[in-house]
């Protein structure tokens, strides 16, 4: 595999990005991450489908406001460059969530995602289309039609 010194640090970039986003949305702070969408952005999958940065900006601030405990762990990153400024960037998330005061969490499910990422005229990349997809599930634990 021969990699570019751009390619290298544009995948460092987006993983950083989409670890950050995680960290945001598992420590309450959901609201702040539609910044790494882009204004034309699509979140489709599991999910009701949220086109646009608006649908994407409310249902960051809903989740930000929900009283769920979650660990989004990201793994198995493997972008496929459609050109320098474009690149979807598969990986596994495994989520852990719960409402309860116990804490006792089984995992929710195993999720395959497909980020399609941009990179601005500004250098930075963002998420033009997320596409999340269940791999395995956990059906005791499923909290249906709720943000992930």
């Amino acid at each position: 595999m021969n990699l570019t010194d751009d390619e290298i640090a544009g995948e460092a970039r987006m993983v950083r990005l989409l670890n950050e986003i995680a960290w945001l949305i598992d420590h309450g702070r959901a609201d702040e991450t539609p910044r790494f969408f882009t204004a034309d952005a699509v979140i489709d999958g599991v999910l009701p489908a949220r086109t646009g940065i608006d649908a994407i900006r409310e249902a960051m601030v809903l989740r930000a406001r929900a009283r769920i405990a979650s660990r989004h762990v990201h793994t198995n990153f493997r972008p496929v460059w459609d050109n320098s400024h474009t690149v979807v960037m598969h990986h596994t998330l495994s989520l852990y969530r719960t409402e309860r005061p116990d804490g006792h969490v089984p995992p929710v499910a195993i999720f395959d995602i497909a980020d399609r990422l941009r990179r601005g005229d500004d250098g930075h990349w963002r998420i033009a289309h997320r596409h999340i997809a269940p791999a395995f599930t956990n059906a005791s634990s499923q909290h249906e039609g709720e943000e992930k």
